[in-house]
């Protein structure tokens, strides 16, 4: 490459009202860490496409792109529709410019120990400013999953990223799906003043929002995790162009 790749954020997208200035966050973050250029792109919600970003990016004078979706686990999305919207983005250059675009795509963030990691160092801050003495349980809320696995791994996940905190108790929960005992009424009888919840979420969702304003005051809740990824999504794209 004569130039570095820029890197594009890959979100879901969201009709929560907050959600998509988190991504274009993390994407400001990554640019102010790199010194590249990098974009926040959506599958869903939002006129930044894939493709749309894809014909910024083109316009201005780069031949190749990292693409890094902002998902957690291997399920529809990441199979099907990153896929599909890579291979649309790339047509679509082809169709309509002389120029050619090469879109690298990388992991997902997932939940390998990287991302088990900066969860743990992102609950402990969190833990450090509040009053977190008495704080011995962890809940993990994620949107969850049809797709055999998926839910699983987010449940290893949060169980690891308990051990790391020194949780007496960790369970995972899911907003969505035929879960039953997992889902946001399961959350509610699990947790208590001694819980600290953490979103995985990379951005604010009317998921989360329906499961935190049933929770009584006092509880302990992080913010979503958002330009926090931004370490994480830099090391997917320095490893893609290894």
């Amino acid at each position: 490459m004569t130039r570095p790749a820029p890197i594009i954020c890959l979100a879901h997208g969201s009709r929560h009202p907050q959600a998509d200035q988190a991504v274009f966050e993390i994407a400001e973050r990554i640019s102010e860490s790199t010194g590249l250029p990098a974009f926040a792109a959506f599958l869903d919600f939002h006129p930044a496409t894939l493709t749309t970003v894809a014909h910024r990016v083109v316009a201005a004078g780069y031949s190749e792109a990292v693409v890094v979706p902002l998902l957690f686990t291997q399920a529809f999305h990441a199979r099907f529709d990153v896929p599909a919207a890579i291979a649309e983005a790339v047509e679509s250059i082809d169709a309509t410019s002389s120029a050619r675009l090469t879109l690298h795509l990388t992991d997902g963030l997932g939940t390998g120990a990287d991302m088990e990691e900066l969860v743990a160092d992102f609950t402990a801050q969190y833990l450090a400013g509040s009053s977190a003495d008495s704080t011995d349980k962890l809940a993990l809320y994620s949107v969850g999953s049809s797709q055999p696995g998926a839910n699983e791994a987010v449940a290893e996940f949060a169980g690891r990223v308990g051990a790391r905190l020194n949780m007496r108790s960790t369970r995972a929960f899911v907003a969505t799906g035929n879960n039953p005992g997992c889902d946001t009424e399961a959350l509610l009888k699990f947790a208590d003043e001694r819980t600290v919840t953490v979103p995985l979420f990379v951005s604010p969702g009317l998921l989360w929002d329906k499961a935190k304003i049933r929770m009584p005051n006092g509880w302990k809740c992080t913010r979503h995790l958002g330009d926090a990824v931004a370490p994480v999504v830099i090391n997917r794209a320095c490893r893609a162009l290894q």
